[in-house]
């Protein structure tokens, strides 16, 4: 059953969904634990992320496991690309995109939520200056329809 499910169009799809619900709850709990007048109680941007990066790794530690001979056969290059992006483009992303939101106080209509909802063209375009990936032949029309719906 695991096998057929593996191989099944909907393992990829499925973690996928996983992820951003996982993602949308941390949004949630973010607000939540925030507590501006109680400067006591107050938890520093890094404090949050570490807290949501080390609860998404349990969760997904199960996985890693049992993927580890083949994490095993990841050479010193591949491993540290991977290190670097955890590191720079989710831990610090997420680092600057709480500490925005902490100083807007969280309110759901700023420009840090703008630069959000906006940063996978960001991440499409910059694919394409510096890894050379072929952009699909409908991205500007999608681009375009993208920051419309953002604004």
């Amino acid at each position: 059953m695991l096998t057929k499910f593996r191989q099944s169009k909907f393992f990829g799809p499925f973690f996928i969904i996983l992820a951003g619900v996982i993602w949308a709850i941390g949004s949630v709990i973010r607000v939540d634990v925030q507590d501006f007048t109680a400067p006591n109680t107050y938890n520093s941007p890094i404090q949050l992320v570490f807290w949501e990066n080390f609860s998404g790794f349990i969760v997904l530690l199960p996985f890693l496991l049992f993927k580890y001979k083949e994490i095993l056969k990841l050479n010193k290059n591949q491993l540290l690309v991977g290190g670097l992006i955890g590191l720079i483009a989710s831990s610090l992303g997420t680092v600057f995109f709480v500490a925005g939101l902490s100083l807007v106080f969280f309110v759901p209509l700023s420009i840090v939520v703008l630069m959000q909802q906006l940063q996978p063209i960001w991440a499409i375009i910059s694919a394409r200056l510096f890894l050379k990936e072929k952009l699909p032949y409908n991205f500007l029309g999608l681009a375009c329809l993208a920051i419309f719906g953002a604004f």
